[in-house]
């Protein structure tokens, strides 16, 4: 049996959870273990050193919301106490309580659903405990990062380590790796270290997202692959990101064996 990717086993994880109960149809056409999926998607890409937002806001067609709080009043719950399950399980920890807040919104089509984290101005004192642990525990992420020697190469001039368990791309100056190019998205797409492994995620929801030709959402990035975001190039690199010393010609090498003295003299 193949070895399963940091992604793969995220998948399995969160298909697992959903099976049996989740299987069953909400109002609007959309299924329980279709929003527990994107739940479970949105919260493990938002992780920073393992911490996960704790309040979320799940939104759907007005439509759809009458229905389901018309034949599922308790999918918020369940949803809810499935939150904390995948976090715990996926080796991760919610930043405070988990909350969960259904919303109906024009904006989202029939069918359709958008869960979005809600920003907290403070963590509550045993959250903020929480994160600090996390943090410091951040320092062995490093160790596990610098092993890794992972980094970018754009355009085949400029020259990027990534050295953070988050690494932000686009073209507005806050990211950390500013792409001065107008087919780039403000926020274009994070680096985010997962599992061992630096996995690529796409922020501008504009498909404009490509690893090796082939649009994604998210991937687990491998050493050689060619990052497209538009029309800007990247070359993703482990190992030997430090140019080796060069070796003396075999030439010079001869002249200096040939003056040296005869080890019997």
């Amino acid at each position: 049996m193949a070895k399963q990717t940091p992604f793969q086993k995220f998948e399995a994880l969160a298909q697992q959870l959903i099976e049996g109960s989740f299987n069953r149809f909400l109002g609007g056409g959309l299924a329980l273990s279709e929003v527990a999926t994107e739940l479970a998607r949105v919260a493990e890409s938002q992780a920073v050193v393992g911490v996960v937002p704790c309040q979320y806001e799940i939104r759907v067609n007005p439509a759809a919301f009458d229905q389901m709080v018309q034949t599922e009043p308790d999918a918020v719950a369940q949803l809810t106490a499935y939150l904390q399950t995948f976090v715990r399980q996926a080796e991760l920890s919610l930043s405070g309580a988990a909350h969960l807040t259904l919303v109906a919104d024009p904006a989202i089509a029939p069918h359709a659903l958008l869960v979005a984290v809600v920003e907290t101005e403070r963590p509550s004192p045993e959250a903020a405990t929480q994160i600090r642990q996390q943090v410091d525990a951040a320092e062995m992420f490093a160790a596990d990062i610098a092993a890794l020697d992972a980094y970018l190469i754009i355009d085949g001039q400029r020259h990027v380590p990534l050295t953070k368990p988050v690494t932000s791309l686009g073209r507005h100056i806050d990211n950390d790796v500013v792409l001065d190019a107008p087919t780039v998205s403000r926020q274009h797409a994070q680096i985010r270290w997962r599992y061992g492994r630096f996995i690529l995620y796409d922020v501008s929801n504009r498909g404009r997202t490509q690893v090796n030709n082939q649009t994604i959402n998210e991937t687990v990035l491998k050493s050689g692959d060619v990052i497209s975001l538009s029309d800007v190039k990247l070359i993703y690199g482990e190992g030997e990101s430090q140019p080796r010393p060069r070796p003396r010609p075999a030439s010079n090498l001869n002249d200096e064996t040939q003056i040296r003295p005869p080890a019997n003299l």
